[in-house]
């Protein structure tokens, strides 16, 4: 198998959520990627769920309008250990989001934010990022 990454997300008020994303197959065009929940130890629970997305699918993921943007490198400290990154706010008529994105790791975000009215409303971190199986 390709890349695969364990995925984090936590939402106030609610249970922490973990998953891991692993890239099955790639092409030219784009990849197929499985979509399986864990436990906090990363035991899978319930099923996998696959999903073909083409390269600019993936790519309009973080696609933010420019005059809404602020981009700056910071260092982001990861369970993995610190990643130099591009952080970008993109700022919202009532929210703000902020992404960082690892400069050594190309693809997902390794920790999304949403903030509304100054609160946060859920996180996401990148646990771990590795070539081949969990």
């Amino acid at each position: 198998m390709g890349r695969t990454i364990r995925v984090r997300s936590e939402t106030p008020g609610d249970a922490t959520s973990y998953r891991v994303i692993r890239f099955v197959d790639v092409d030219d065009d784009g990849a197929l990627q499985e979509f399986q929940p864990t436990d906090a130890d990363g035991r899978p629970i319930g099923d996998a769920r696959r999903h073909r997305s083409t390269w600019l699918e993936l790519q309009g993921h973080a696609s933010r309008p420019a005059a809404a943007t602020v981009i700056e490198e910071v260092d982001l400290a990861l369970p993995f250990g610190v990643e130099a990154c591009w952080r970008y706010t993109v700022t919202g008529t009532d929210s703000v989001t902020i992404f960082w994105f690892a400069k050594r790791l190309p693809g997902m975000p390794m920790q999304v934010e949403e903030w509304h009215a100054d609160a946060l409303v859920g996180r996401t971190v990148v646990t771990a990022n590795s070539s081949g199986a969990a």
